[in-house]
């Protein structure tokens, strides 16, 4: 039986409901469509929020006649493409701001009374999830929406920490809270219920506190283990090990990627750095790669090495180096060392990219065995190289932008411990939870998200029991 909360939802024309983190945003969607007499647009931000709403609708049983789930980008591209006449828009494969730009294009197509017919033809209504990630250009979008069809909007504007990338575009969540009356809130804590209830219980009182901007006391929270202390890099290295020790899933945050690149090298592969779906960093060594041949391919394979390997034997690689570029044999008698050599001959000598490949592998064959800074970004080179080599006619730069667009589309294993961001979590929940340094998180909501991704327990690195951030601005 459906809640209430959900049947309510159902049947409003234009309303929110504002979703704390882990109360059960995504089961109520599910809920709401499956009152529905007809088929609901069902929008959301990531293509892992598609999936995850696709999965909870067949967990629950929803007809899949009664919905169709897509990124509002997505939905925007299908339609600025469909009548290019009528929008301008000819791109198809967007990059960058070149997104901002097709939001208002799909506007315009929304306007016109064909697309209109075909949009009522369709749907019976709009669901849109995230809302507080919206940017100014996807709630107009929204809106033409709204004045076709009923509308309902679900979000929680003390996780909009994508307002940082947003900047000027971001949505202000007072204009959301103007558009959309709203019909209730959440207030269980799903995530929680059978791993610590207390935590979640706890985690929705400081809630509250946030958005009163009052101080959050860490000290005798149900699962915290507050280490009181300077958060020096040997203390996180300890911490991450500490953790990893709890078994199940885990993640330690730090505010930036470059820090986590930095404990990744340093925790002997015991965890990886998370990357952003965009990993702009493995795009340009790819181009940088590619766009060189012979010894300058070997220069830049090397560089490559040298910035996400940690533990390298300088002296062997360097003096491998060395003789490859003056294309003389390998003086060293090391087995690994030869193997080097021997596979970046090939990529000096032959420009297809299953030397490169080769060469990877081998650098982590050495008997130091080298520590990824990023396994992803190293696997990522190595993957599309490969790919590169057994089909001529994808260059190195396309095989890595198609396994990008397959990660955001089918989302990828993160494995049991992670580095990464808040950022870069957000949405995802772990059985354990590090956050190395207390003051990496400046606002509420990253106080917020960082906090609520722990189903089981937390490890807080603090100098103070006391954690302060400003009221949200919003």
């Amino acid at each position: 039986m459906p809640s209430q909360l959900a049947q309510d939802l159902a049947h409003v024309d234009r309303g929110m409901v504002v979703a704390p983190a882990g109360c059960g945003k995504t089961h109520l969607i599910s809920e709401a469509v499956g009152c529905s007499q007809g088929r609901q647009l069902v929008l959301t931000h990531t293509h892992a929020g598609v999936k995850a709403i696709r999965e909870k609708m067949i967990r629950l049983g929803v007809p899949p006649q009664l919905y169709r789930v897509a990124t509002i980008d997505a939905f925007a591209l299908k339609y600025a493409s469909a009548f290019p006449s009528l929008s301008g828009w000819t791109i198809r494969e967007p990059e960058g701001d070149q997104w901002k730009s097709l939001r208002p294009a799909a506007v315009i197509v929304c306007r016109a009374p064909p697309v209109i017919d075909v949009l009522r033809a369709s749907y019976v209504g709009v669901y849109v999830d995230e809302y507080q990630d919206c940017t100014i250009g996807q709630h107009a979008l929204v809106m033409e929406l709204a004045s076709l069809l009923p509308c309902r909007i679900l979000g929680d504007p003390l996780q909009a920490i994508f307002r940082k990338i947003n900047k000027a575009d971001a949505l202000a969540w007072q204009i959301a809270q103007d558009s959309f009356p709203e019909v209730g809130a959440l207030d269980q804590p799903h995530r929680w219920l059978g791993r610590n209830d207390n935590l979640g219980h706890w985690l929705l009182d400081v809630r509250n506190s946030l958005l009163a901007g009052q101080t959050i006391d860490l000290a005798g929270a149900p699962g915290v283990e507050l280490r009181l202390g300077d958060p020096s890099e040997p203390y996180q290295i300890s911490t991450c090990y500490d953790l990893a020790k709890l078994g199940g899933t885990v993640v330690a945050l730090r505010a930036w990627r470059a820090q986590c690149h930095r404990l990744s090298g340093r925790l002997n592969n015991a965890f990886h750095a998370v990357e952003d779906a965009q990993c702009e960093e493995l795009v340009e060594w790819g181009r940088k790669i590619e766009g060189v041949t012979g010894v300058q391919r070997v220069d830049n394979l090397v560089e490559f090495a040298c910035t996400w390997l940690t533990r390298l034997p300088g002296p062997v690689v360097k003096s491998v180096h060395k003789a490859v570029q003056a294309q003389k044999a390998c003086r060293a008698t090391r087995g690994d060392a030869i193997a080097l050599h021997g596979t970046l001959c090939r990529v000096r000598d032959d420009p297809k990219m299953t030397g490169v490949a080769a060469a990877l592998t081998a650098f982590t064959a050495l008997a130091e065995k080298p520590v990824f800074v990023s396994r992803e970004i190293w696997n990522g080179l190595r993957d599309a190289a490969n790919e590169s080599g057994a089909n001529t006619t994808t260059s190195l730069s396309g095989a890595i932008a198609a396994s990008r667009e397959r990660a955001r589309r089918f989302g990828r294993g993160l494995g049991k411990n992670c580095l990464a961001t808040p950022l870069l979590v957000k949405g995802l929940e772990f059985d354990h939870v590090a956050i190395l340094n207390s003051g990496d998180l400046k606002d509420a909501e990253s106080v917020y998200v960082g906090l609520t991704r722990a189903c089981r327990s937390m490890i807080i690195i603090s100098p103070s029991p006391k954690l302060t951030v400003a009221k949200p601005a919003w």
